[in-house]
């Protein structure tokens, strides 16, 4: 029963950990709050309120946002159509001025429509009901039933005239019919002086303008214009058509939408003016007729002043203060006005923290103390069921990153008295142990990259230039008929361990391991730029190593393994090659098969390592080559000249050539370059030389003995290249 028990303990479903800390905790909760009605502390409160203030800001910037907005798309969408009308035509443009009707009733904040012209003249169109207060101040008339007003001011260009007559039309609701204008006062008004008309003509765009006093049928209203400039096919400015909206329908709105009880809203620009706000603040007209906003500093407004005060003090452009002003808390949110518009708007909301906090404030204080006795409760339970969870999770997460990082480091067993825990840490342990084994059948390069990427492995490849690495062991069929297949399995690993590691260790991927030989390639997965050198490099500490090898090899009465290689640099498709059961991250190509065709070229020229007129290209001169022969291997048709690969440019005394070599390569340069340039019998000289003095019977030496003297009996014909061209699997 013990034991059980126990196993029970050690065992325990998570779920049922997690709903005994809950429910205990709740069940202390709720006694709390029984025994005390609520709770509730100021930093929630404050919170709220905060949280309310700039959800009503979103939602009044919103609409004000929307009503911007609308005035541009009216002004944009009724410029093409004024283009193509005659603008001074004014008496028969009754589908224009309907269409003003229309946008002036659907959208109530806009108060007139009008557009003016290179010449001075202008039309402004508005509803009778907003232009009457003017109309009557100057004993205008008004016909009955007029539902729309047009003002026209026309401007001779030829004449110096300042003052020109006002015209009015009257649009009557029944007869759809524009009356005869009627001539009242003499007027200054040029609309090409006024801001909106130069503004608009000079960016050629969309603008709006600064907070001015309306000249218009508005005549001394304050507000703000939308312009945009009207111009024919070639681009040439046919005038400018506007939009009014006066700072009383933006207090309107901001009256209508209080934040709180007490509290308001403020519209400001960058100068602390006030635009427009929900108190009773007004803007009026300076003795020059310019408009006069209020400053903050000299408005009536208290709450205002305190809390551009607080923002100023803590530097602050845009965000939330809290102030006291007059034994009274507030809470105040600045915001950008959301659109781009002269003087830099922002919108205050102010509003005393009473208005949100009531009488649960008063409370406050009291269930504060119940607040912290249920947070020590509840901070103490979540404390251990936290730790009962994070600690093994989080040396399991430590534990997995190790295994995508190909770290198979021994670290000590995770165990956990939770059930789902300890059987992830057994599945984590599995996972490390076959992916452990997986990274020695496919490169770990390729494993890391698998392991990061998230995407699922899909069929297929892509073209990319990389260098290609092909071996293969001299006479090995003769190595493996002297030898048991246990004795020669064991000498061939460790022979293709020794050249892995170098690969390995060089940035290369092992494609595969083809009976022999090794098939090997640089640049991909992982990108890297000195892919050739590389390469250069691996083969050269291969067959130094190998010669090493070799040495310990025939002490202990083991084979001799001698390897020739070769390098090619050139284009193949690398990825996953196979089907969707089974697939092999490879590389595939014409290159490829060049490759395998210079590492068996060795054999022919009696080389260790030949590299292709590709890899000379990108190495210049940083690697030592002696250049054998111009080819066209099997299965080509296009000649490739190919090189010796003797050492490397380094710091390494290993990676470079002795004298001798150097010699003998300058020797054998001497000849090559006689025997292309058809001197035969001087080139047979040098090579002669070469294999009496130097090296004897070496077989590329032997090889331009035997040509040249074939060349000297048979000369070549004129058009000969010197190519030479290999037809028989070498």
């Amino acid at each position: 029963m013990k034991i059980s028990l126990l196993k029970f303990k050690n065992k325990r479903q998570i779920k049922t950990d997690i709903l005994f800390q809950s429910i205990s905790t709740i069940i202390i909760t709720v006694f709390m709050i029984v025994l005390y009605s609520y709770v509730k502390n100021t930093d929630s409160i404050i919170k709220q309120s905060e949280k309310y203030l700039k959800s009503s800001s979103r939602f009044i910037s919103g609409k004000l946002m929307s009503a911007l907005d609308n005035a541009e798309n009216i002004v944009n969408a009724q410029v093409p159509f004024l283009e193509n009308l005659d603008l001074k035509d004014y008496a028969h443009n009754m589908k224009l001025y309907q269409s003003f009707d229309s946008l002036l009733k659907a959208y109530p904040y806009l108060t007139t429509l009008y557009y003016g012209t290179p010449t001075g003249f202008f039309v402004e169109y508005g509803l009778i009901e907003r232009v009457r207060p003017f109309l009557t101040s100057v004993d205008i008339a008004v016909p009955d039933s007029t539902q729309g007003v047009v003002k026209i001011v026309s401007h001779d260009d030829s004449s110096q005239k300042s003052e020109v007559p006002e015209q009015w039309a009257f649009i009557l609701e029944n007869t759809k019919i524009l009356t005869t204008p009627i001539s009242t006062q003499q007027t200054e008004y040029d609309p090409r002086k006024r801001g909106w008309y130069k503004q608009a003509i000079k960016t050629q765009d969309l603008i709006w303008t600064d907070v001015y006093v309306f000249k218009g049928s508005l005549k001394n209203e304050i507000g703000i214009t939308t312009s945009r400039t009207i111009v024919d096919s070639a681009g040439v400015p046919l005038g400018v058509f506007s939009a009014d909206m006066t700072l009383k329908s933006f207090k309107d709105y901001l009256v209508k939408n209080k934040p709180s009880k007490n509290g308001n809203i403020f519209i400001i620009d960058n100068k602390s003016q006030i635009i427009a706000a929900s108190s009773e603040i007004e803007t009026v007209l300076s003795s020059t007729g310019e408009a006069d906003l209020t400053k903050i500093g000299q408005s009536s407004s208290a709450e205002l002043k305190a809390a551009a005060k607080e923002f100023k003090t803590n530097s602050l452009q845009q965000g939330v203060v809290f102030f006291t002003e007059n034994n009274k808390d507030y809470i105040a949110l600045k915001t950008p006005f959301p659109k781009k518009l002269p003087g830099e708007w922002s919108m205050v909301v102010v509003a005393p923290l009473d208005d949100f906090v009531g009488i649960i404030k008063e409370t406050t204080k009291g269930n504060l103390y119940f607040s912290i006795v249920i947070g020590l409760l509840a901070a103490l339970s979540s404390f251990y069921l936290a730790r009962s969870i994070s600690r093994p999770l989080k040396l399991l997460s430590q534990e997995a990153k190790l295994i995508t990082d190909l770290d198979f480091t021994n670290t000590p067993p995770i165990t956990s008295g939770i059930r789902e825990i300890s059987e992830l840490s057994t599945t984590i342990s599995a996972l490390k142990n076959s992916i452990h084994s997986f990274s020695y059948y496919v490169p770990k390069s390729l494993v890391k990259r698998l392991l990061h990427k998230k995407n699922t492995i899909t069929l297929g490849g892509h073209k990319k230039n990389m260098t290609l690495f092909f071996s293969d062991i001299e006479g090995f069929t003769t190595v493996s008929e002297g030898m048991s297949p246990e004795r020669l399995s064991i000498h061939l690993c460790d022979y293709f361990d020794a050249l892995g590691k170098i690969i390995i260790s060089h940035e290369g991927t092992i494609d595969k391991y083809i009976g022999d030989s090794v098939m090997a390639f640089w640049g991909a997965p992982i990108t890297d730029r000195h892919h050739p050198k590389n390469a250069c490099l691996t083969a050269l500490l291969c067959q130094k190593k190998l010669t090493e090898l070799n040495t310990a090899w025939e002490n202990n009465g083991l084979p001799v393994l001698k390897t020739r290689i070769g390098i090619h640099t050139g284009d193949a498709i690398v990825g996953n090659i196979g089907s969707t059961e089974r697939m092999n991250y490879t590389v595939i190509g014409d290159s490829v098969n060049l490759c395998s065709r210079l590492e068996g070229l060795n054999k022919y020229y009696g080389t260790k390592i030949i590299i292709s007129q590709s890899v000379v290209d990108v190495l210049k001169n940083q690697c030592y080559v002696r250049a054998l022969d111009s080819v066209v291997v099997k299965g080509k048709t296009e000649s490739l000249k190919i090189y010796e690969l003797v050492g490397l440019v380094s710091d390494d005394p290993l990676l470079l050539p002795t004298q001798e070599v150097l010699f003998f390569n300058k020797e054998f340069e001497s000849g090559f370059t006689l025997y292309f340039d058809r001197k035969f019998e001087e080139a047979l000289t040098v090579f002669k030389r070469i294999d009496e003095t130097l090296r004897k019977n070496d077989l590329s030496v032997v090889m331009y003995i035997n040509r040249c003297a074939e060349y000297i009996k048979n000369p070549p014909p004129k058009e000969w290249d010197g190519i030479y061209r290999l037809t028989g699997k070498l």
